[in-house]
């Protein structure tokens, strides 16, 4: 899944739908057209405890497992 994005701060909450109710989900890339700060709690080790407590220990191999934030884009790969 690709999201477009003109403000992270309004986005936040939809990123924790994404990680808590769509388990088929393999790979989200939030883009941005304008610099922003991706403010925590959006770090690898809050996305993968997101997961388990939504869907098992199962759902993810956290060593396979890819988190990417620059200035214009955030990349989950699960």
């Amino acid at each position: 899944m690709e999201v477009p994005v003109a403000s992270f701060n309004y986005f936040e909450s939809t990123i924790d739908i994404l990680l808590s109710h769509q388990q088929n989900l393999s790979y989200l890339n939030i883009g941005h057209s304008t610099p922003a700060v991706f403010n925590q709690p959006f770090s690898r080790s809050h996305i993968i405890d997101k997961r388990r407590r939504a869907f098992g220990f199962n759902t993810i191999d956290e060593r396979k497992m890819h988190f990417c934030v620059n200035n214009v884009e955030m990349k989950i790969v699960f």
